[in-house]
C-alpha cells in the first residue's frame, strides 16, 4: 500500500514529501543531505549491508508477508473468481492486477536497495533530500 510520506530538514525546516510503497523500514539511507541548505541529517535507517541480521530478517519478513497478503492471495482469489463466475469480472481482474504488481514491487526490492546503497557511496556517504524523499 502506498503512503505519502513529509519530513523536514532538522536545520532549515525545508519540508521533502514523498509517495513511498510499502511500509515503513529501518532500511535506507543513514544521512540525507538537504538540497536547500547542505547541512547533513541523520535518520534512524541504516543500510541494508549495514543491518544487523535481525533487522534484515525483520525486513524480509515484512515484505514477505506483505507479498502474500497483498501480492499471492489476490492472484489466487482473482483467478478463482474469474474461472468460478462469482463476482463480476472487473472486480477479478483487478484483484490479479493487484496481486501481479505486488509481486513485481517485491522482487524490485533487490535493485531499490542496490539503487540506495550505490548513490550513498557515489555521493560520498549521505543521500539527497531528493534522492531518499
Amino acid at each position: 500500500m502506498a503512503r505519502y510520506t513529509t519530513t523536514k530538514c532538522g536545520v532549515c525546516g525545508a519540508i521533502w514529501e514523498n509517495m513511498t510503497q510499502g511500509t515503513h523500514s529501518s532500511i535506507g539511507p543513514p544521512l540525507v543531505k538537504c538540497r536547500k541548505c547542505l547541512s547533513l541529517n541523520r535518520t534512524n535507517r541504516v543500510l541494508y549491508r549495514d543491518a544487523s541480521a535481525s533487522k534484515k530478517v525483520f525486513f524480509w519478513l515484512g515484505q514477505f508477508v506483505s507479498l502474500i497478503f497483498i501480492g499471492v492471495l489476490p492472484c489466487i482469489f482473482g483467478v478463482y473468481t474469474l474461472i468460478d463466475g462469482s463476482l463480476n469480472a472487473f472486480f477479478s481482474i483487478a484483484l490479479l492486477i493487484l496481486g501481479v504488481y505486488k509481486i513485481y514491487k517485491y522482487l524490485s526490492n533487490f535493485d531499490g536497495i542496490k539503487y540506495i546503497e550505490d548513490k550513498y557511496d557515489e555521493n560520498g556517504g549521505f543521500l539527497w533530500s531528493d534522492e531518499a524523499y
